[in-house]
């Protein structure tokens, strides 16, 4: 009785997992082509796919701009080999490009692109959207990439309109969405970045945000500028006070740090964080 006939189509799914350990990234597409079956199981093992290092979106007007830093040898991987180099660095390569987009039509294939992309990484090791209110552009097509590092910014502007009551984050604005965009990929550290808080209309939601996102990541750092033309020591209680009660709700580790802009600057500028840390 001859022996079974074995073939690609047939391996066991651990035998191609072995083998898809040592393929090189650049042939997955190829690999994927040998059977549905073998498509599938690359599909599903998230070790198969590279990571992004960065990934940095901002959108002004009709321009929207992406600046990306992946290991050189993934470009064609990411499709990425036609955008602009701006830095290369021994393994590592940073691409930017700009797209003006105006229509509906070329907006739904730069979201079919973006998917394509996000599809094909592991992880993200760093997400920087300039404005939080903009993250809703892209969220759509993120599926459940990993981010390790979550990096916002708001409208750096003065007087600073307000954070989670602004109109225009309406869409990812609410510290009830921020929590389910950690959540849902996964991330590790969040930092936010605002150019000044308004203490008496934002410090409730500013504590509700570290009460609902710190039970999720190990980490979030909130940085802030005080204007007000108040001492360096009346402004220094009000935000210890601020951390105080920051601890009370959260039960967690919570640093202060204040940084003077200049000894001489006439209306004592300084900068705050805060970083709140827990242990799992």
């Amino acid at each position: 009785m001859s022996p079974p006939k074995m073939s690609l189509a047939s391996l066991p799914v651990d035998v191609v997992a072995r083998i898809l350990k040592f393929v090189d990234v650049e042939h997955f597409q190829n690999v994927r082509k040998i059977s549905r079956r073998w498509n599938e199981i690359v599909l599903r093992h998230p070790f198969t796919k590279p990571a992004i290092d960065y990934f940095s979106f901002l959108k002004l007007v009709d321009q929207w701009n992406f600046q990306i830093v992946l290991e050189k040898r993934h470009l064609n991987y990411f499709g990425l080999a036609n955008w602009r180099k701006e830095r290369v660095e021994n393994e590592t390569v940073t691409v930017r490009m700009e797209m003006l987009i105006k229509t509906d039509e070329e907006k739904e294939k730069l979201l079919n692109r973006l998917g394509l992309l996000f599809s094909r990484a592991s992880t993200i090791a760093e997400l920087e959207v300039k404005w939080l209110y903009q993250l809703y552009l892209i969220d759509s097509v993120m599926g459940r990439v990993k981010i390790d590092e979550f990096v916002a910014s708001t409208h750096m502007v003065y007087p600073c309109q307000n954070l989670f009551k602004n109109k225009h984050d309406r869409k990812l604005g609410q510290p009830g969405q921020v929590a389910k965009f950690v959540k849902e990929h996964s991330v590790q550290k969040f930092v936010l970045n605002q150019a000044c808080l308004s203490l008496s209309n934002e410090k409730a939601d500013l504590v509700k945000l570290f009460a609902e996102v710190s039970l999720l990541v190990h980490c979030i750092q909130y940085n802030t500028m005080d204007k007000r033309i108040r001492s360096y020591a009346m402004k220094s209680t009000t935000w210890n006070e601020i951390r105080d009660e920051i601890a009370r709700e959260n039960s967690f580790t919570v640093e202060l740090d204040m940084f003077k802009l200049s000894e001489n600057n006439p209306f004592k500028d300084i900068i705050v964080r805060f970083t709140v840390t827990r242990s799992f």
